[in-house]
């Protein structure tokens, strides 16, 4: 899911709705592992979220995956396929 700042009448984006604003790589820290942080806009609002992965090889090459995805619809994003 995403999360973000909302207000009264803000709508709440679905798991595919929005587009791909950026991708960055967190190194691991106090909240955890290394992983991905996600950021989408949807009707004008951006939210954020993380990708965790148990094996820590695949976070480079979903990095890099996504990183040529930014722009694109988080529904279109989830069609790709990715060898890992």
């Amino acid at each position: 899911m995403w999360a973000g700042a909302y207000g009264p009448g803000d709508t709440f984006p679905g798991p595919e709705d929005g587009i791909l604003e950026d991708v960055e790589l967190v190194e691991r820290d106090f909240i955890g592992p290394r992983r991905l942080e996600l950021l989408m806009s949807y009707r004008g609002l951006k939210s954020s979220g993380q990708i965790w992965v148990d094996d820590q090889k695949v976070i480079s090459i979903l990095y890099e995956a996504l990183k040529k995805l930014i722009g694109r619809p988080i529904r279109e994003i989830g069609d790709f396929q990715i060898d890992l």
